[in-house]
């Protein structure tokens, strides 16, 4: 027996409620928002046309109601990402990004990659050899396309979100990896994350060679006692369980930590409490 259909929307109770958004009483005003927030996505193209009215308590109501529902459809494609196996990055770190833009256009950032990933097939030849191989990655990144470390606003939420990173190509260690990593899926590339505490980094493995990358020191490959050196610095011993590679969902994860970490210490309310639920979205949690 087929579902039944939903419900379809009431479109005249959808325009008397957009229209009793411009009340002057801040209480009837949050009421109404609760109600075409309860109505969910069939109240946004009422919502849009709004958002452009020449009424400034309307349209600054609308579009801030927008941005909500926008960013709630965001939350619940996270839940239904993180119910599927295998989890993919791209998809999970655009929808990252739309907590942050909710008007994001993810095809672009995605066909971006796509012909960046179309310029290094033509550059580089695995026939070289993986050094050759992982320098001519991390020459194209660094040097050619001009992504670095943002180490003068380390901490600045953007470095955190694929989106920002490809606009400003500023970005930390988990999101630079993350570059490689999406880079090298498209060419079926053996590049992984790897999750060391305090400093993201990329794994090359093929089975045979094995090379570990800094993408924040624009790619520079690190032995192990490069890589315990950096742990020194952040006062951490080194183990060799730290070089594993790691998958989507733990990438995924840390990202959203990240952010949450940044929010918190910003004391940004609001973008705190969004990341959070998106990491229990993402984990599956009511």
């Amino acid at each position: 027996m087929d579902a039944p259909a939903p419900p379809t929307p009431d479109l005249e109770r959808i325009d008397a409620l957009v229209t009793l958004l411009a009340d002057d009483d801040p209480r009837v005003g949050e009421t109404i928002a609760q109600h075409l927030k309860d109505i969910g996505a069939a109240a946004l193209p009422a919502l849009e046309d709004a958002a452009a009215s020449t009424n400034p308590l309307l349209g600054e109501r609308a579009r801030h109601l927008v941005g909500d529902l926008k960013r709630d459809a965001a939350l619940e494609a996270i839940r239904a990402l993180g119910a599927r196996e295998p989890v993919s990055l791209e998809e999970g770190l655009l929808l990252i990004s739309r907590l942050d833009d909710p008007d994001l256009d993810a095809s672009a950032c995605s066909a971006r990659l796509d012909r960046m990933a179309e310029d290094l097939m033509l550059r580089l030849d695995p026939g070289d050899g993986v050094d050759a191989l992982v320098a001519g990655l991390a020459r194209y990144l660094h040097d050619d396309q001009g992504f670095s470390g943002n180490t003068d606003d380390y901490y600045n939420e953007g470095n955190s979100y694929l989106h920002t990173l490809l606009s400003t190509r500023k970005g930390i260690p988990i999101s630079l990896a993350c570059l490689y990593v999406l880079l090298a899926e498209r060419l079926h590339l053996p590049f992984f994350g790897v999750g060391m505490p305090g400093h993201f980094l990329v794994r090359y493995d093929d089975g045979h060679d094995v090379r570990i990358l800094d993408p924040y020191g624009r790619g520079r490959i690190l032995d192990r006692e490069g890589c315990a050196a950096l742990l020194r610095g952040l006062g951490l011993a080194f183990d060799e369980r730290y070089l594993a590679a790691v998958g989507a969902r733990y990438i995924l994860e840390r990202t959203l930590k990240n952010l949450i970490a940044v929010f918190a210490h910003t004391d940004r309310t609001e973008a705190l409490a969004l990341h959070e639920a998106a990491l229990q979205a993402l984990r599956g949690a009511a």
